[in-house]
């Protein structure tokens, strides 16, 4: 069996009896014609997963936007939410405001989104920026601002959750050690 691709045999080696010899050459002779076409399926295959990994790159551009959009768009429905309860306290009737409102919210904020993401996958987020300012004032300072406060509290959330889990860690070892010596002299009793 030789898959190298420069020949470092004696060819004679394939004249000895119950020799077989293998080589890249004899495999790629051996596989069937229709590789081309498997071949050109599989390139395709990956040309399409590539594409679509850029596409999605690109699209995330649009993500800090996106986000400062919702979150402006919220603030706003839970002032609107405030002044509600304080005229209605907790009834049914804030309940059922509160709950078409935030779907209202959902369905107006859909094809901002979907557009916010169709601009940035062909290279057009600035504009979609420039939007946000025209329309509601969110410029690309706040934008920059609210996903660096965003990164900041997920690094927070971060930090306290391996802090637990190291807590929890070095609780079960203590346990464990508390556990052996224990086992050690009933062994020896």
């Amino acid at each position: 069996l030789d898959l190298a691709l420069s020949h470092d045999f004696d060819p004679k080696v394939a004249e000895l009896s119950g020799v077989e010899l293998i080589t890249l050459e004899s495999v790629k002779n051996a596989a069937p014609q229709s590789t081309d076409a498997v071949m050109m399926q599989a390139q395709s295959i990956v040309e399409r997963a590539i594409g679509e990994f850029l596409t999605e790159q690109l699209e995330r551009t649009a993500t800090d936007a996106i986000v400062a959009l919702r979150e402006h768009t919220h603030e706003v429905l839970e002032a609107e939410m405030a002044k509600v309860r304080s005229r209605h306290k907790c009834t049914a009737a804030a309940e059922e405001v509160e709950f078409a409102l935030r779907h209202l919210v959902r369905e107006l904020l859909h094809v901002p989104t979907v557009r916010a993401k169709e601009l940035a996958a062909s290279g057009r987020v600035a504009e979609y920026i420039a939007a946000l300012e025209s329309l509601y004032n969110i410029d690309q300072e706040q934008i920059k601002t609210r996903a660096e406060r965003r990164k900041a509290l997920a690094a927070a959330k971060n930090r306290r959750a391996l802090e637990k889990k190291r807590r929890r860690d070095n609780r079960a070892t203590e346990q464990s050690c508390h556990v052996q010596p224990n086992l050690r002299d009933s062994a020896a009793g």
